[in-house]
């Protein structure tokens, strides 16, 4: 674990993820936002399980800001980044547990400690660094840390400007990673912020899911267990299943109920009312464009128009489609038991 592994990430990309988390880490500690820290959890944890070369910050940053603003390579010690990305995610995990676990005040001052460890290490001094650093010495690999240790003088903390060799030596880089840094956190903050305003909206609870409504889904759901129970007592899929001869003969029957006579009705001339092949739909999300063969009554009218806006206001109401200057009744999903309430609501609104 201990052995030197070297690999070349972007200068701006390594300053960018480690500014990242600090600053997440406050955010979450000023306005006590814990899906934030589970943000941070995350991004260690996938930090330390694709190793720095491949972390989430890191790829970010380089498929954006550094195709803009081009840095130059920075090498690191790979086992030692995923032994601090390891035990940052180990304390992130302690501190969710201690945030949901009941022990909240405990839990964000744990993170208060946290992201103040963050921040020294976003500054130099990282204590994960020396901690492997010390292993590594033990263990005789050495310490291949000195982009994350202290240095040795303290002056050295903050070089000038103009060295080449000093972490800060170019404020752009300041600038580069604190705006996408920020900007990152603000994100997260907004997000949240509007999930816990839509959760505490009284419609939340007017608009949920209830008993009844699970009691109803776990009947449908259970329906489905017998295909041929499904096909019998869900409306949708009876009307799907109905073979074309039968949707054929209620247009046959619909036809004649409007062109017969009868003492409480005025029928219609049979050369007006036809039957035409046609296509009914599906819908819905799982079929939006499905095509099922069907049988319609076509009625030929003056106004259909202003006949089907009659249809669908009148009692009870009737939908159906104009086409080619006709009224079409699509049979099949019109039950036989409904056809003679049909025929009468038709001739109603003809009348």
């Amino acid at each position: 674990m201990f052995t030197y592994k070297p690999v070349s990430v972007a200068k701006g990309a390594f300053r960018f993820c480690r500014y990242s988390v600090a600053i997440m880490m406050w955010i979450a500690v000023i306005w006590r936002i814990e899906e934030l820290v589970i943000v941070c959890a995350a991004i260690m944890a996938l930090s330390a399980i694709l190793t720095v070369g491949r972390a989430p910050l890191i790829t970010l940053y380089t498929l954006t800001m550094e195709r803009l603003f081009p840095t130059a390579p920075e090498v690191l010690d790979e086992n030692g980044m995923r032994f601090a990305h390891t035990l940052g995610a180990l304390l992130a995990g302690i501190n969710l547990l201690l945030l949901y676990g009941g022990a909240e005040r405990t839990g964000w001052r744990f993170l208060f400690v946290f992201a103040l460890m963050k921040t020294l290490g976003a500054l130099g001094f990282c204590a994960a660094g020396k901690l492997y650093g010390c292993l590594a010495r033990q263990g005789g690999a050495g310490s291949t840390w000195k982009i994350l240790m202290l240095p040795d003088r303290p002056t050295d903390l903050f070089p000038p400007r103009d060295a080449t060799s000093g972490v800060y030596s170019n404020p752009i880089f300041w600038v580069q990673a604190l705006c996408a840094a920020g900007l990152l956190a603000i994100g997260v903050h907004v997000f949240t912020s509007t999930i816990e305003a839509m959760r505490r909206h009284p419609l939340a609870r007017a608009l949920r899911i209830d008993k009844l409504d699970l009691a109803a889904l776990d009947a449908l759901l259970r329906l489905y267990l017998d295909p041929e129970l499904a096909l019998e007592r869900v409306p949708t899929l009876a009307a799907l299943a109905v073979p074309l001869d039968v949707v054929r003969a209620r247009a046959e029957r619909l036809r004649a109920l409007l062109t017969e006579t009868g003492a409480a009705r005025s029928e219609l001339p049979e050369e007006v009312v036809t039957l035409a092949d046609t296509v009914a739909r599906a819908g819905a999300g799982a079929l939006p464009v499905t095509e099922v063969p069907s049988v319609a009554v076509a009625v030929d009218v003056d106004d259909a128009s202003a006949l089907a806006a009659s249809l669908r206001a009148g009692e009870p109401a009737v939908v159906c489609r104009v086409q080619d200057g006709r009224l079409l009744f699509d049979l099949r999903a019109v039950g036989d038991a409904e056809l003679e309430e049909l025929a009468d609501a038709v001739l109603a609104a003809l009348a």
